[in-house]
């Protein structure tokens, strides 16, 4: 009799927690959905969003969802400038640590996490969490043209050729899985920073490109428009290369 009263209340008492976590669950998805509006875009700074994903990030930290939206939304304000930029990347760096502690194998939320790394002035782990983006997504086109965003942004402003190569790698995926959208959006910004290069990208692409054919062409289509000349000479490059060259 003792032990049968015992299992019947160990038994209430899991239905009362199994209870409370069902309408923690309830709560924490009302909050989402109240910040989702009508979009298929769920990165989509609309009113009320970012705070009804950080209200149901809060409720509910472990779910992934949450705070990969959370740190995409911020970073686009941040991007924005203004007064708040800087909370905008503390708290979207925030946010993509624990997306990408939630699910260590997701390629969009590496390459959020290199954004904020970036944004926050540490280079050299954005372009470590950019890399393991590639690796992580070789045939997924919104990590690939993120990481071609970063890699092209960063050396067009600061000129450094790792990031570069970084971006070349992205843009070789990208012509595999994504040429018409992803792949296209990524030339037009590849091609604007080459012609913004003073003195020319030229150099810069073939140090970037390291011998390896696979980088050499699709530099020479980034620079096609703003120098042809120097296009052929990478193109001559990639015919002389072989596939696998010391990079």
């Amino acid at each position: 009799m003792r032990e049968r009263r015992a299992v019947c209340l160990f038994l209430a008492v899991a239905a009362g927690a199994l209870s409370a976590r069902a309408v923690s669950v309830a709560s924490v998805e009302s909050v989402y959905r109240r910040g989702l509006g009508i979009t298929d875009k769920p990165a989509e700074d609309l009113p009320g969003r970012l705070e009804a994903y950080e209200e149901a990030g809060a409720r509910a930290p472990h779910v992934f969802e949450y705070r990969l939206r959370s740190a995409q939304i911020r970073l686009g304000r941040a991007a924005g400038g203004g007064a708040g930029a800087a909370a905008d990347v503390e708290r979207a760096l925030q946010h993509a640590q624990a997306a990408v502690a939630a699910h260590p194998l997701d390629a969009v939320a590496r390459s959020v996490l290199a954004d904020a790394l970036l944004l926050s002035g540490r280079a050299d782990e954005a372009r470590t969490e950019a890399t393991r983006a590639l690796r992580l997504g070789p045939m997924h086109p919104g990590a690939q043209g993120a990481v071609a965003r970063l890699g092209l942004d960063t050396w067009a402003v600061r000129g450094d050729v790792a990031f570069l190569r970084l971006a070349l790698d992205a843009g070789a995926l990208l012509d595999a899985s994504d040429p018409a959208a992803e792949g296209r959006q990524a030339r037009r910004r590849a091609e604007r920073a080459c012609a913004r290069r003073p003195g020319g990208a030229l150099p810069d692409l073939l140090e970037a490109a390291g011998g390896d054919a696979g980088r050499l062409r699709v530099a020479a289509a980034w620079l096609e428009r703003a120098d042809p000349v120097g296009a052929t000479v990478l193109l001559d490059a990639a015919e002389r290369a072989r596939p696998g060259d010391p990079r």
